[in-house]
């Protein structure tokens, strides 16, 4: 009984310690602000406007302080005010923990939720839940060797891959060591580095950081201390898991100088449970009213296929410009894959696959969108479930009501590049029709796989009429480089639907081609 009730008594003193870790301060509110400019005048003056969190001393001699904190619709405005000495603002970086600072911590998520470590290939993934697993995939009836140097290969790379992944989710967290002639991000952009040199994480460009924050300081007039003032652009922020954000983790540090033989001075905190580089134990900023962000005038949601073709939930990292209202770009966190991959060589898990988002107009408030084919007319919106490439994309009414959707002409590569002839690229063009009823109809599909020798055309190109009614394909065969000659093949679209309307031997080609392939 007596073990049991201390089996008991440390889960309970486990979980207390665990509820203590997580930041339960009620949530900090931010306000919409005038997009001013950052000190004109400071926005803590205006009306009278009361402070949002206090700042708590974590050691003797810590400055106590307030904060404000708004949202400017470009980005987070944070105001500060603190007694004590006159600041010792640091001269370059290399000082900057010696002396008076401010230290900003950012999140939009408490933590990021990560695939199995694993790989793929062209029949799928390949999870492993330990080291062990190598061995148990090497049993299956996938093509891998089945060597005693490759499993320990494979074990390596779990191993490699158990400490890559806190790396990697350090590019979720942003950490802002700011002062007076100081602004340097000092969390994601050193993780970034290190798997940049030692993972090649060439395909995380997207999560590297970029932007500047602001910070400007500058004493109180007829008292000691200091005031500051603090602008984070969206495009600074680190990568955000909704479009609609009215959460937010942030935490606030204000360092004084180092005593001698210190590393770093005391300080205070927005925080009383702050923890380094653990987002939930920053405060909880909540968006009042939420800022709302758009992928494409078609409403998309935040998601985007992997190499597979399933939906899986994306990230975004927001941006702000004068000339398009909406993000374009996101990425998934997803498991590399590629074709042959048997074995996970020098892949990392996870990675990123980027998503971006496109559209065309075709009358005022009507669009349709890609890559996850949308329409949206008014309120109407209609998702069709397939997806659609952005090149080539276009779209015209025609005189009976209906839309012509066209898709190409392109030049295509199978991701996987497996199969007979699996790293030939393929010609294509579609040509959809939407009636107003929101039936949608393939009325042409048209291409084909460039190869060479006897089987396969040696080039090809796709001609298109500006109102999409005469489609010519173009392509080049023959028995052997020596003995190649062009023929075309000529639809019309007639009554709703194409038909054949020629072929032609002996033509030439486009001049210059419309597709970048041919070689003659």
């Amino acid at each position: 009984m007596a073990w049991r009730v201390s089996i008991a008594f440390l889960g309970l003193l486990c979980f207390g310690l665990l509820a203590l870790a997580q930041n339960t301060q009620p949530p900090i509110p931010v306000s919409q602000l005038d997009p001013g400019t950052l000190g004109q005048p400071g926005f803590r003056f205006a009306g009278g406007v009361p402070p949002v969190v206090n700042l708590m001393p974590h050691a003797d001699g810590a400055r106590a302080g307030h904060l404000w904190i708004g949202n400017t619709g470009r980005s987070l405005r944070i105001a500060g005010e603190v007694d004590g000495n006159a600041p010792e603002w640091p001269k370059n970086q290399a000082s900057i923990l010696l002396k008076d600072h401010v230290e900003v911590w950012l999140a939009g998520a408490t933590d990021v939720e990560l695939p199995p470590i694993g790989w793929g290939d062209q029949f799928g993934l390949h999870e492993l839940d330990s080291a062990n697993g190598c061995s148990e995939i090497a049993s299956t009836p996938n093509p891998s060797s089945k060597d005693t140097a490759d499993h320990e290969k494979c074990r390596a790379w779990f191993v490699a891959q158990q400490k890559y992944r806190p790396l990697f989710k350090r590019l979720f967290v942003r950490q802002w060591l700011l002062a007076s002639s100081v602004s340097m991000e000092s969390y994601a952009t050193p993780a970034y580095g290190v798997i940049s040199t030692k993972y090649a994480g060439n395909g995380l460009a997207v999560l590297e950081p970029h932007g500047d924050v602001s910070f400007r300081a500058e004493t109180r007039a007829g008292k000691p201390g200091y005031i500051f003032e603090i602008d984070i652009p969206y495009s600074s922020f680190p990568p955000l898991n909704t479009l609609q954000l009215s959460e937010l983790r942030l935490l606030v540090d204000v360092f004084s100088a180092a005593p001698q033989g210190r590393r770093y001075g005391p300080f205070s905190s927005t925080s009383a449970t702050r923890a380094f580089g653990k987002p939930e134990t920053f405060n909880l900023l909540h968006f009042d009213p939420p800022r709302v962000f758009e992928l494409s005038p078609c409403g998309d949601k935040l998601q985007g296929a992997d190499i597979y073709r399933n939906m899986q939930p994306a990230w975004f990292i927001p941006k702000e410009t004068s000339d398009n209202p909406y993000q374009t770009d996101a990425f998934l966190i997803i498991n590399q894959a590629q074709g042959y991959q048997y074995e996970p060589g020098d892949t990392i898990s996870p990675t990123v696959r980027p998503v971006h988002f496109f559209w065309h107009g075709i009358g005022a408030g009507e669009w349709i969108c890609g890559p996850l084919f949308t329409y949206r007319h008014g309120n109407t919106i209609r998702e069709f479930g397939s997806e659609v490439s952005q090149e080539g994309f276009d779209a015209r009414r025609t005189t009976d009501g209906n839309i012509l959707i066209k898709e190409g002409p392109e030049v295509w590569l199978s991701e996987f590049g497996s199969g007979q002839c699996g790293a030939c690229p393929r010609i294509q063009l579609k040509i959809l029709a939407l009636d107003s009823n929101l039936n949608l109809i393939t009325l042409l599909d048209l291409g084909d796989t460039i190869g060479g020798g006897e089987l396969l055309p040696s080039s090809g190109d796709i001609t298109v009429s500006p109102d999409y009614t005469q489609v010519v394909e173009y392509l080049q065969t023959g028995p052997d480089d020596n003995h190649l000659t062009w023929s075309s093949v000529t639809c019309c679209l007639k009554s709703g639907s194409y038909t054949e309307c020629g072929r032609k031997e002996g033509v030439k080609p486009p001049n210059p081609p419309v597709l970048k392939l041919r070689q003659n």
